[in-house]
């Protein structure tokens, strides 16, 4: 007799929970003007024939930029959705340091998963490079319509875990150049198989004040040459070990990532 108990109390509370977990999407800030609310393209097209959503129903939408808006459904037309903004609040899901995450161009199924799960852990900025033993090639048209993919994936990424800001994801740019934006930053680390006396966590444990903004280096499938450590070393990049165990790129972006939001977020 303990089920059938069991199944009235989740028939009971299934739809108080529906009602809680509000559909959540991305739009343009240019899609807002005063308390009205515009949804068009494919967003019109999920409301509106994948979840047949309904007028006065309660939606969420965040704009990448930190805010969110509580909206009601207030007209559905045959090519957009109206929606009538009821609270604007800013979304406090954002990491307090910003990570800028430099990474090598890896095959494209590895370098998506990396893209979702920094996204995912709170990256604000994605940098694709091409260094010395990078094997994946990018160019011209292919490059682009790739980034427009990756920017895609990040939006997705940022909806799906409930951030409020969408990483940019810059274009592919050679290592040399990725190294003088490690200046704008407070910390900016490169870890290396090669490295032996400076573990991450030490290294943070050393580093003075509370940084903001951190540049991550990863290197591609082969690891980094000595001549990219030793420019990186002469731009302030610090070389650190993730332990004695060597890491695919994607496994090493991911751990490295989720060390620094355990060490320096300290919410």
């Amino acid at each position: 007799m303990i089920l059938p108990k069991i199944t009235k109390v989740a028939q009971k509370y299934r739809g108080l929970i529906e009602k809680v977990q509000l559909i959540r999407f991305y739009v343009p800030s240019s899609s807002i003007a005063g308390i009205k609310l515009r949804v068009t393209g494919e967003n019109f097209h999920y409301l509106k024939n994948v979840l047949r959503i309904d007028r006065g129903e309660s939606v969420k939408a965040f704009d990448g930029t930190g805010k969110e808006y509580l909206c009601t459904v207030d007209e559905i037309r045959s090519r957009h959705i109206e929606l009538n903004i009821i609270q604007v609040f800013k979304c406090e899901t954002e990491p307090i340091v910003e990570i800028h995450l430099v990474q090598s161009l890896i095959k494209m199924g590895h370098f998506e998963h990396v893209l979702q799960k920094c996204t995912e852990l709170g990256v604000k900025r994605f940098i694709p490079a091409v260094t010395e033993r990078t094997v994946v090639k990018l160019e011209g048209e292919r490059e682009e319509n790739r980034r427009l993919r990756w920017q895609k994936l990040a939006k997705e990424a940022a909806r799906q875990c409930g951030r409020g800001i969408c990483p940019d994801v810059e274009t592919v740019m050679d290592f040399e150049d990725a190294l003088k934006s490690a200046q704008a930053c407070d910390v900016s680390i490169i870890p290396w198989e090669e490295e032996r006396a400076s573990p991450l966590k030490k290294m943070l444990g050393q580093v003075k004040g509370n940084p903001k903004k951190i540049m991550v280096f990863i290197g591609p499938e082969g690891g980094f040459s000595e001549r990219e450590i030793s420019s990186a070393r002469e731009s302030g990049v610090v070389p650190v070990t993730l332990g004695p165990r060597l890491l695919r790129s994607e496994t090493a972006a991911i751990a490295t990532v989720a060390i620094l939001i355990h060490e320096l977020d300290d919410r």
